[in-house]
């Protein structure tokens, strides 16, 4: 059964809102060590609603809701599993690091739901052409991934702001956070259909 995604458009709605209401608001719900550490953890949530330029929030929502809307369609709760692993392990990989007092953008969760997309496009697959598109978007976002780490900078976005550093452990944080949900709900599937190791049939 199809399911409207009325939890991706209304997280892409927010972040509309909060770039809609200035810096102001945007200063208010970005992830910052310090206000975190004073007690304000709603940021450890709407940091991911924020962005630093324009250019940044429409690359980010366009990845989000285009990746949100299939995703939630096929399973919410891989969607909402992806979600919140991804704001969890966003915030612990934040947290080792000196090299972030603060953090926007959508890209982790986004990162989070394309892996899980693809990997169950891999995992689920009843085709073999499902499981080549969803191979080919796991390669890609490993290019992607290396592209930004070796050249210090976003592929699509060319201004987040001045001073503004990829935080390439976020992007990895949602790229574990996609895996385990696809991988959970993928095994939890098979082994309800008495199919245990057929999570490993990836190749025909």
């Amino acid at each position: 059964m199809t399911r409207f995604p009325f939890v991706t458009l209304a997280i892409g709605a927010s972040s509309l809102m909060i770039w809609w209401g200035g810096e102001s608001w945007t200063n208010l719900m970005e992830w910052s060590r310090s206000e975190i550490a004073v007690g304000q953890w709603w940021r450890v949530v709407t940091g991911h609603l924020c962005h630093w330029s324009g250019a940044h929030l429409f690359w980010d929502l366009l990845m989000f809701v285009a990746m949100g809307l299939f995703l939630e369609a096929r399973s919410r709760r891989s969607f909402m599993w992806s979600v919140l692993l991804a704001v969890g392990l966003s915030h612990f990989a934040l947290a080792q690091t000196s090299d972030f007092n603060t953090y926007r953008g959508l890209s982790g969760i986004g990162s989070a739901i394309f892996v899980c997309l693809a990997l169950s496009a891999v995992l689920d697959a009843r085709s073999r052409k499902d499981r080549i598109y969803g191979v080919a978007g796991l390669l890609a976002f490993a290019a992607k991934l290396a592209y930004e780490v070796m050249w210090t900078s976003p592929l699509f976005v060319q201004h987040l702001g001045t001073g503004v550093q990829v935080a390439h452990s976020v992007h990895v944080a949602g790229f574990t956070a996609g895996f385990a949900s696809a991988t959970f709900f993928a095994l939890k599937g098979n082994l309800s259909k008495r199919q245990p190791f057929a999570i490993f049939r990836v190749l025909p």
